[in-house]
């Protein structure tokens, strides 16, 4: 199967087009997820953020388009697996975990282009933890005698 035309993000009209239709998608796709870990070093608590969109592989495309549209984040892919009870076709996976990506490309994004459904209030949340994500981040490093970035 050929690969579709990119989009042409250069030109506003396209870009803003996409803007709106993504962030559509994302309501009933995307997922936006604070998860907290427990280091096994010193029993601290570890936050982090992601945004992700999971869809078949079939639509592969997709998901390439809008890595192209953010220009950041990781495109994965979770396969059929032998054995299991509740069998699901192979999916793939847009996701972006990184602070510094979340904040220079995820936000603005859907600040600009808001959620309609109730997705948007999971997204309020996660924008605050985000930022807070940050805040904590930029203190240690200057604490610690880093710049900040």
């Amino acid at each position: 199967m050929a690969e579709p035309d990119r989009t042409d993000f250069s030109d506003p009209q396209q870009r803003d087009a996409f803007g709106h239709w993504l962030s559509g998608f994302t309501d009933g796709e995307g997922s936006f997820n604070i998860s907290r870990h427990k280091t096994q070093q010193n029993w601290s608590l570890i936050f982090t953020c992601s945004f992700s969109i999971e869809i078949r592989t079939d639509d592969l495309c997709i998901l390439q388009e809008i890595e192209h549209y953010f220009g950041c984040g990781k495109i994965t892919f979770r396969h059929y697996q032998p054995g299991r009870k509740y069998q699901s076709n192979p999916t793939a996976r847009f996701g972006c975990h990184r602070t510094i990506e979340l904040i220079n490309h995820i936000l603005p994004h859907f600040d600009n282009f808001p959620l309609r459904a109730n997705k948007r209030r999971d997204y309020e949340t996660f924008r605050e933890a985000v930022l807070l994500l940050h805040q904590v981040a930029s203190r240690r490093f200057v604490r610690l005698g880093f710049p900040r970035g």
